[in-house]
C-alpha cells in the first residue's frame, strides 16, 4: 500500500519510517512558519518523496508560492555543495 501522508508535520524520523514503506509526504503552509521543525524536515529528505499540497482551503496561494520557492533555494544549496565536493576530487 503507498499514498500520500496528508499534512505531514512530523519529525524526520517519522518521514523516514513513511518513505522507506513507500508513502510521500504531502508538505503544506506549516513548512513556513517560523516555529516549524518542518524545514529541517525537508531539507533533510529527498524531493521525490515530497508531494505540495496546494489545496486553496488549506494553503492560501501565496504561501504556496513560498513553499517553491523555499524549496527550490533548498535545492540550489544541495547542488552548489554537490559543486563544491566535486572541485575537490
Amino acid at each position: 500500500v503507498t499514498g500520500v501522508i496528508h499534512c505531514f508535520s512530523g519529525s524526520l524520523e517519522t518521514a523516514k519510517e513513511y518513505i522507506k514503506i513507500g508513502f510521500k509526504l504531502g508538505i503544506g503552509g506549516v513548512v513556513t512558519f517560523k516555529n516549524s521543525n518542518l524545514k529541517d524536515v525537508v531539507e533533510k529528505i529527498d524531493i521525490k518523496d515530497i508531494v505540495l499540497e496546494n489545496k486553496e482551503e488549506i494553503v492560501k496561494k501565496h504561501i504556496a508560492i513560498e513553499i517553491l520557492l523555499y524549496m527550490l533555494k533548498t535545492w540550489l544549496e544541495m547542488v552548489q555543495f554537490i559543486l563544491q565536493l566535486l572541485e575537490m576530487i
